[in-house]
């Protein structure tokens, strides 16, 4: 083999292990949780577990915080952390006035939630207290055809309903 070849050989087997090895970082890395803060932490338990079949995780009163990973502070902060069916998780914290936090949230604009029947959901989310952001209406992104309607949960947070049709 001429030493080209063996060179170009050599960068390959590199560039493929180093694209395996960043892979495998990569593949790991995955959307755990969607944050908010709320003014009333069991309304929001109670509308995301009625209508959206989340279950409780954990509950908490405080939070210990350390910047050395030895010592800890207490802090006050009231909490539920929820998992929907399929593994995806919310976090909710009280906060006497969540919207002094609005500008911290602000570059979120809503998440989705996929949704069996989203006539039956949208209707039991207002009926759980929701308000209507957008009205039901059908979408096409090429063959991605999706069903979708937004509504505003306890404390505002836009929540879009969405019925895949065909993906």
């Amino acid at each position: 083999m001429s030493q080209s070849k063996r060179n170009g050989l050599q960068t390959f087997i590199l560039t493929l292990a180093l694209s395996l090895s960043f892979s495998k970082v990569h593949a790991e890395n995955y959307l755990y949780d969607i944050g908010n803060y709320v003014s009333d932490i069991e309304a929001s338990e109670r509308f995301y577990t009625s209508v959206f079949d989340f279950e409780v995780v954990r509950r908490w009163s405080e939070m210990l915080v350390s910047t050395d990973g030895v010592e800890f502070q207490s802090i006050p902060h009231k909490g539920v952390y929820l998992k929907d069916p399929n593994g995806m998780h919310l976090e909710f914290i009280e906060s006497e006035n969540s919207y002094k936090y609005r500008e911290v949230q602000a570059p979120v604009n809503h998440f989705a939630l996929r949704v069996n029947d989203l006539n039956e959901v949208y209707d039991l989310a207002l009926k759980a207290g929701a308000k209507s952001a957008v009205p039901i209406s059908f979408v096409r992104l090429g063959d991605f055809n999706v069903k979708t309607g937004f509504v505003f949960g306890p404390d505002g947070e836009r929540i879009q309903l969405i019925e895949v049709l065909s993906d």
